[in-house]
């Protein structure tokens, strides 16, 4: 029993020696590879099954993000209700707000950044005309893919108005610029005037 102890002894310290005289290079790389499998093992999880809300809501989307698509979700949720013709909401039923609304936050994000500084007016602009209560156009468009996200960035919000104030819009400056001549050089926009009246939307 002592000398098989022994033995055993002078075999582990043979091996430890002989592991002394190995070059430094071959040392790392066994190292390397045994924290390598370490690593490889331990990232070896079962797969999870991920819902529709977890997809929409990713882990790299922060907390302000994803206020502003739940926002828009509840804007874009209206319009198969304030459509009435079926052919109208056959085509609504094809369509995802929850999918939508990120697609559209994504765009933004891609090209204004986050929603702060000079970027923050355009993405409140584009949100209070989602929900708006007087302009369904506008998230029926978005909704069905009329309105492009790349011109979302840089959409005014005249572009955004729903159908019947664009068209007062429109009146407007035939009104005015009829009543122009046409030797006089008048730069000012009536539109632009008509958004000082504080009450401009609710037309």
């Amino acid at each position: 029993m002592v000398m098989g102890l022994s033995r055993n002894r002078r075999s582990r310290e043979y091996a430890e020696s002989m592991k002394s005289k190995l070059p430094s290079d071959i040392k790392k790389k066994r190292n390397f590879e045994e924290e390598e499998h370490a690593a490889f093992t331990c990232s070896k999880k079962p797969p999870t099954t991920v819902s529709k809300n977890e997809e929409f809501k990713c882990s790299d989307v922060d907390a302000t993000r994803n206020q502003f698509r739940d926002r828009l979700v509840e804007g874009l949720s209206k319009v198969y209700e304030e459509n009435n013709e079926e052919m109208m909401k056959e085509q609504l039923r094809a369509c995802d707000p929850v999918g939508v609304a990120a697609s559209v936050e994504s765009a933004l994000f891609k090209t204004l950044g986050p929603i702060t500084g000079s970027n923050k007016p355009q993405y409140r602009t584009i949100l209070f005309s989602v929900r708006n209560s007087r302009n369904p156009d506008f998230r029926r468009k978005i909704l069905l893919g009329e309105v492009k996200l790349e011109s979302l960035p840089t959409m005014t919000d005249e572009e955004m108005a729903s159908d019947k104030l664009q068209e007062k819009i429109r009146e407007i400056r035939e009104r005015v610029m009829a009543k122009i001549p046409d030797s006089v050089d008048n730069d000012d926009d009536p539109y632009e005037k008509l958004k000082a009246d504080a009450h401009w939307y609710n037309l």
